[in-house]
């Protein structure tokens, strides 16, 4: 299982993530967050464990808020990073665009904690 978490890693960051650390809980006190810029759209992959991720593409905004949520994914690592990755670029004709529902597990940078 290593192994695999080492490649998916390893494809995120070919894929253009920056990853660092991130505010967690009291039982986690941090997670991992990563984020692709990709123009007026943000990739962003929050892990708090290895059942416990969420990806979300976002359309950049100053003030973060649920309406700029475009996609949402939520589960395990793996399966969350498969699903990222295979994410079509913003630009593309199938690609997400309307606002989704912003699940209340995220946090991206700029946003209050708690």
């Amino acid at each position: 299982m290593t192994a695999q978490v080492d490649a998916a890693l390893g494809a995120l960051v070919r894929h253009g993530f920056v990853f660092r650390h991130a505010p967690g809980d009291r039982y986690v006190p941090w997670t991992l967050f990563g984020q692709r810029p990709r123009g007026a759209y943000g990739d962003y992959l929050h892990v708090s464990g290895p059942d416990d991720c969420l990806a979300a593409r976002m359309r950049t905004s100053s003030q973060p808020a649920p309406s700029d949520v475009v996609w949402c994914e939520e589960g395990a690592f793996l399966d969350t990073v498969s699903a990222l990755l295979s994410l079509p670029a913003p630009d593309v004709a199938n690609a997400p665009r309307l606002a989704t529902r912003r699940t209340a597990a995220l946090w991206t940078p700029g946003m209050p904690l708690g």
